[in-house]
């Protein structure tokens, strides 16, 4: 018997535009989700985002456009999706060789994000007025392109900065989406906060044991017939998942001291359903955590490959541009969470690599009513008009 599927995009349109209805910015909100909607579909084709939900895929495998289609952030998602479906529509009046590259990387998760932020660098070139190439051939290497800044020719070359242990997080959403679906099966709503931590070190074994954990408590939950004092914890070897009744000072709290790797709850709103009962809204949060150690071991990583990659280009000059998206649920930036973000620290690595190239640090946040961007560039002293010109173009 063959596994159901689901058109995920349908799915999305139909919630966000639920969710816009109302919303005080409706109709500007309706006509975002229309746009994504239609770009979408028309360059993707409609079987592309028809798929089974129960299949399990490791987190490298799956689209950014899935994960943000799947996501319960909708005011954020709708932002993040407008980028790319305006990138995409950007990306159809460029040179064949470029929307052929597009086409190639539908089955590529990982280099397609990639190629979204190269579009990202090109189209703000373009708009700069930076007169610049884009994919060209250096001997049988492809390189992203070269630009004119103040006269000199210049290589850039875009890079995702991802957080490592990728594999702790994969198990971290897959959790999440274990309680996200118990939570759309609710019998019966009521007030009430979950909190799940994990015992390092995360392993595979974690994600059996919390399922269980989640399944064992609301299916008792689902089998109460008058909403209960909930006072819940289950608790081994581990880690321990958490429930109690709502309350927004214990809710501000825990939000507050971050002490749990995912939070879900459900809060009673003003709206009442037509059968007369009040209505609620959930929300489940992913708390991924990285020291700065972490980070900024990854970030020389990543700036030590690319200056090795340099030397064989032979270009004089280089720029290197770094991105780092945030959004909420998805913790796939190096700089997702903000506390980590230190720009004395990130000058300490540009100094400590005796770099002698532009480095723009580039970091989109999506989880405000509207994107946030932040511009950070490293230079040398001889290059500071140069650096200068993309600020201005990239802010």
């Amino acid at each position: 018997m063959p596994l159901p599927k689901t058109d995920i995009l349908d799915k999305w349109k139909s919630a966000t535009w639920e969710f816009s209805t109302g919303h005080y910015e409706e109709k500007l909100l309706k006509e975002k989700i229309g746009f994504i909607y239609d770009r979408l579909k028309t360059n993707f084709g409609a079987s592309y985002f028809v798929v089974n939900e129960r299949l399990e895929r490791p987190l490298e495998k799956i689209p950014w456009l899935f994960s943000l289609l799947r996501g319960r952030d909708y005011e954020a998602g709708i932002e993040a999706l407008l980028e790319i479906a305006e990138l995409i529509e950007y990306m159809n009046g460029l040179d064949e060789s470029i929307r052929a590259t597009f086409r190639d990387l539908r089955s590529d998760p990982r280099c397609q994000r990639d190629f979204f932020f190269e579009l990202y660098v090109f189209r703000k070139l373009d708009r700069a007025g930076i007169v610049n190439e884009k994919k060209v051939m250096h001997g049988v290497q492809e390189l992203e392109g070269t630009c004119l800044l103040e006269g000199k020719p210049f290589l850039f070359e875009c890079r995702k900065l991802y957080a490592p242990r990728l594999d702790e997080m994969d198990i971290k959403c897959r959790v999440f989406q274990d309680l996200t679906l118990v939570g759309e099966r609710l019998k019966h709503a009521c007030g009430m906060i979950c909190t799940i931590h994990f015992n390092k070190p995360i392993q595979g074994r974690h994600r059996d044991n919390f399922s269980s954990k989640i399944r064992q408590f609301f299916t008792g939950f689902n089998q109460l017939t008058a909403i209960p004092d909930i006072q819940y914890i289950h608790n081994d070897n581990l880690g321990t998942f958490k429930a109690v009744n709502y309350d927004k000072a214990v809710l501000e709290k825990i939000e507050q001291e971050q002490d749990y790797e995912i939070l879900y709850y459900l809060e009673q709103t003003d709206e009442i359903a037509e059968n007369g009962l009040p209505l609620f809204k959930g929300k489940i949060i992913t708390n991924f955590h990285l020291s700065k150690a972490e980070v900024y071991k990854k970030f020389k990583q990543v700036l030590k490959e690319k200056k090795k990659q340099h030397k064989r280009t032979g270009f004089e000059h280089q720029v290197i541009f770094l991105d780092s998206e945030s959004i909420n649920e998805l913790y796939f930036g190096l700089f997702a969470n903000d506390r980590v973000y230190d720009i004395e620290e990130v000058k300490r690595v540009y100094n400590e690599l005796k770099l002698d190239c532009i480095v723009c640090v580039i970091r989109r946040d999506y989880r405000m009513p509207r994107p946030v961007i932040w511009v950070d560039i490293l230079r040398p002293e001889r290059l500071a008009a140069e650096a200068a010109r993309l600020k201005v173009a990239f802010e």
